[in-house]
């Protein structure tokens, strides 16, 4: 019984004098809910017997019922009995009903709730793995380069490669991220010094040599273009 509780009416009038049980196999309506049937059952015998069952709260919901049962004909308090007792079934299926909804709508929540969180942490997680392996990468990267760099004599700061020769200091590499020679621009810087060497001839041709010629580095692909 204290699964449901028991409910009566308050506009009954209660009374002490018992009624007949009702007869034949008649009874309440078949429950949703197991306690709800046992419930009802109890109710029916209370309502026909007068006997609590030992349970206090059940004279107290439905003394008043019971009163108003025993003012009818004696022909007619079998059947408002049952219907009584079955209004109390269908009570307490409606209210387990209600309350196995609302547990469910907890749990939905809750569930939801679990999924969303974990669908923060796995972004996050995500999130540190791809900012690990960047900065792995770059790392990397970034060593490569150094090692590049100080192949061909230079030394690096971040992806940039300076090189320094006698007179020439911090003279820039024509290398990629990656490490190696830019042909492109190593190509360009041969063409100045050809160029360099070619005025430095005419020059000194017409009586002007220069003092330092201009000198193509081929391990760096530098070009230190020399002093008139």
């Amino acid at each position: 019984m204290s699964a449901c509780g028991v409910e009566g009416s308050s506009s009954d009038s209660s009374a002490s004098t018992g009624t007949s049980p009702p007869s034949g196999d008649a009874g309440v309506i078949g429950a949703d809910h197991p306690q709800c049937q046992a419930l009802g059952e109890a109710v029916l015998e209370y309502l026909t017997t007068g006997d609590t069952g030992g349970e206090p709260e059940m004279e107290r919901a439905y003394a008043d019922t019971r009163a108003s049962i025993l003012t009818q004909p004696e022909e007619a308090r079998e059947g408002v009995a049952r219907a009584r007792a079955s209004d109390a079934v269908d009570a307490c299926d409606t209210r387990l009903a209600e309350q196995a909804a609302a547990e469910a709508e907890d749990w939905a929540q809750a569930e939801a709730q679990e999924q969303a969180d974990r669908e923060v942490e796995e972004r996050q997680r995500q999130r540190q793995e791809d900012a690990d392996a960047a900065a792995e990468e770059e790392r990397i990267q970034l060593e490569t380069f150094r090692h590049a760099c100080a192949a061909v004599g230079g030394e690096a700061d971040g992806l940039s490669c300076t090189v320094d020769y006698p007179g020439w200091p911090d003279q820039y590499v024509p290398m990629d991220d990656s490490g190696n020679l830019i042909p492109e621009d190593v190509e360009v810087n041969r063409q100045d010094c050809e160029i360099g060497l070619e005025d430095a001839q005419i020059s000194a041709d017409e009586g002007y040599p220069w003092s330092e010629l201009p000198q193509f580095h081929e391990e760096s692909g530098v070009c230190t273009y020399g002093t008139p």
